[in-house]
């Protein structure tokens, strides 16, 4: 419901904005003469928490990046790193997972919100396509993922064909809900039921100038961003859907961004490792390729669990090696935004985040931004970390996972060989587990409604030989191609 001129006090909201240094708002708020536009402007800017802003804008400007203090920091040592896994350990803890999969105790949930500015694009990062043999995006990759699960459970478990519906949390923000959305409609969900997924917004926060002004995104708005992956957690509550898990009595969601090309959506061998293991937050961590690798690592500081930025471990933490095996460096393991959560940690979580209890903090990201009166540098976005709530766990754990099996980020148009080639490898080396024989040339895409994991494809590719692009379709792929063909 949107507040009337009667319901706000347009002169103790434009006396805040003058006294807290944004005077050239108030100048402003007073050229716009369309009533309704000027009215959408008062709204927006009664909404604002501006001292909160402005305080929380000097405190990160004032705080420049520091190295922690090497004496408050160790290693993480819940991890269970890949050299400790048993694969018959492995076995048992995927078919845990599939069955709390196939009781439908799980969900998926993708961090989705971002744009694709750095591929060319202002459309959602989910909607692009890397050019693969199918040309399908990475939404229809994941559904089809999905799909794939649904079936190996309800084979597994001797379930009724097609009466498994995996509940799918899609965030979003501002800038890709209604496109998002859009996109799914117009592909018929990609042959989910619509009452499976679930789209849902984040917060966004009004945008600085590097001297602290807010910034204008039209004549009749702010220019806002959002609030960092951090924001699931309330987003979760505002919309409902946290109260919606619970009365589908979902014990764990598996949570994930976007733009991992390699994304096992809710593996059941993680989701195994997180009941067993009686686990709040669980984390997928790959190992460093090098010491001064630029990402962030698993660490205790000051006893509780943080992921801790390149910039912040000092060089001798960096090239610090384990104290029982000096091939491996004590600091080894990088967090890749893949993450399981207990969904009573997350109730938990947003009692203390509404109550004030705990309180997140913010980071500064300093971008380049298109405003009203054109680009400007420098500009200084607050964001929230999903990491920054580990520390609030009680229990929590790593999964060290090989980072070409599950992990290559489409971040920008310079990475899309990169991950193409990455899928085409992962295809090969199913296609080899499965008994078929791949030339070195081979482009091998298998598609999501084939194969989950690289499972069941013994008999469609055992004992052949594969060669040049190479697509492993499902029966009813097939008879679309050939019906374009045919077309």
């Amino acid at each position: 419901m949107s507040l009337s001129y009667s319901e706000i006090d347009e002169n103790e909201v434009l006396d805040r904005f003058q006294r807290l240094g944004q005077d050239h708002i108030v100048k402003h708020y007073f050229t716009i003469t369309d009533p309704i536009q000027r009215h959408s402007f008062l709204t927006q800017l009664s909404k604002i928490n501006l001292e909160s802003l402005v305080e929380t804008f000097y405190e990160l400007q004032s705080t420049n990046s520091t190295q922690i203090d090497p004496a408050t920091v160790e290693p993480f040592p819940h991890v269970h790193t890949i050299a400790s896994q048993n694969p018959l350990q492995n076995q048992n803890l995927f078919q845990v997972g599939l069955y709390l999969i196939a009781q439908n105790k799980t969900a998926l949930l993708t961090l989705a919100g971002g744009q694709g500015s750095r591929l060319g694009s202002l459309l959602p990062k989910g909607m692009f396509n890397i050019s693969l043999h199918s040309h399908k995006s990475l939404f229809q990759i994941q559904a089809e993922r999905l799909i794939s699960l649904q079936n190996l459970a309800e084979s597994t478990f001797h379930l009724a064909p097609k009466t498994l519906h995996l509940h799918w949390y899609i965030l979003t923000s501002d800038a890709t809900h209604s496109d998002t959305v859009s996109f799914f409609q117009s592909h018929s969900f990609f042959s989910l039921l619509p009452s499976q997924i679930h789209f849902f917004t984040q917060s966004s926060t009004p945008v600085f100038s590097s001297t602290g002004k807010l910034l204008l995104q039209n004549s009749s708005s702010l220019l806002t961003s959002p609030n960092g992956n951090g924001g699931l957690f309330l987003a979760l509550h505002d919309s409902g859907l946290l109260s919606h898990m619970s009365s589908l009595q979902i014990d764990f969601i598996f949570q994930y961004c976007i733009d991992n090309v390699l994304i096992k959506p809710l593996d059941p061998l993680f989701i195994g490792f997180l009941s067993n293991s009686n686990l709040d937050i669980g984390v997928k961590v790959v190992s460093k390729t090098h010491p001064n690798e630029k990402v962030g690592v698993l660490a205790l500081h000051n006893s509780k669990l943080q992921v801790l930025e390149y910039s912040e471990l000092p060089e001798s933490l960096q090239t610090q090696t384990n104290k029982t095996n000096d091939s491996i460096l004590a600091y080894n393991y990088a967090h890749i935004c893949i993450n399981g959560f207990r969904v009573g940690f997350i109730k938990n979580l947003v009692q203390n985040l509404t109550s004030g209890k705990f309180v997140m903090k913010d980071h500064k990201a300093v971008k380049e931004v298109n405003t009203f009166e054109g680009k400007i540098k420098g500009a200084v976005k607050m964001e929230k970390f999903i990491f920054d709530v580990f520390g609030e766990a009680e229990r929590v754990g790593a999964w060290e996972v090989e980072r070409s099996e599950e992990f290559e980020a489409l971040k920008g148009s310079e990475d899309v060989e990169k991950c193409k080639k990455a899928v085409f490898e992962v295809g090969k080396r199913w296609v080899e587990r499965a008994g078929g024989l791949v030339e070195k040339d081979a482009q091998v895409e298998i598609s999501g409604l084939c194969s989950w994991g690289g499972e069941g494809l013994e008999e469609r590719v055992g004992g052949r030989i594969l060669s040049g692009k190479v697509s492993i379709l499902a029966e009813g792929e097939k008879k679309q191609e050939e019906e374009k063909e045919r077309g």
